[in-house]
């Protein structure tokens, strides 16, 4: 299996490094809170969830036997839901945020292909597969983030302002999507 991380990095590398530079041209009513997926929680608990799985193949248990894939899909779906996945920052701790994704997304992969050529386990390949579908709607979503920070950021620029297409000013604006939303204020 062919992993689709290092694809995601090279094709946005230079918005990674966009968010990386300096942009001192916000407008004020964008310097607020904002509410994003908390990616390194997201992270972490992806690549516990494998770790757990390959411990318990190795205990040698079958308690979970024909059910770790369907319990797999419904705890990876959970977690563009799920308000314990999502955190309040501020526009200033994004690129704070940015290294954590990467700094992630490294640590994913080399788990990753340390299981995914085992045809042996095929369970366990089943589970990357999952894993790293996951990591591609994560990093769409991180992908969008990065723009709409960019945007916010450059706001108040009138050469280096960075616009939003419509669809993603859309989601933006859409609280029920998992893209950077402005944080209610209730």
């Amino acid at each position: 299996m062919e992993l689709s991380i290092k694809d995601f990095i090279m094709k946005h590398k230079s918005l990674f490094e966009d968010v990386n530079k300096d942009y001192q041209n916000i407008d004020r009513k964008y310097d607020t809170q904002y509410t994003i997926l908390d990616y390194e929680k997201i992270f972490n608990d992806m690549i516990e969830y494998v770790d757990g799985y390959v411990k318990y193949r190795e205990s040698d248990n079958d308690k979970y036997d024909n059910k770790i894939l369907s319990t797999t899909h419904r705890f990876y779906d959970s977690m563009f839901m799920d308000q314990k996945y999502r955190k309040t920052i501020t526009l200033h701790e994004f690129k704070d945020i940015n290294k954590i994704f990467l700094e992630k997304t490294k640590e994913l992969q080399t788990l990753l292909e340390k299981y995914t050529d085992d045809p042996a386990q095929s369970e366990l390949c089943a589970l990357c597969e999952m894993t790293d579908k996951q990591y591609r709607k994560v990093s769409k979503v991180y992908a969008d983030d990065m723009q709409i920070y960019l945007h916010l950021k450059s706001s108040n620029s009138k050469v280096f302002n960075k616009p939003l297409s419509p669809e993603l000013r859309k989601h933006y604006n859409d609280k029920s999507t998992p893209v950077m939303h402005i944080k209610s204020k209730n």
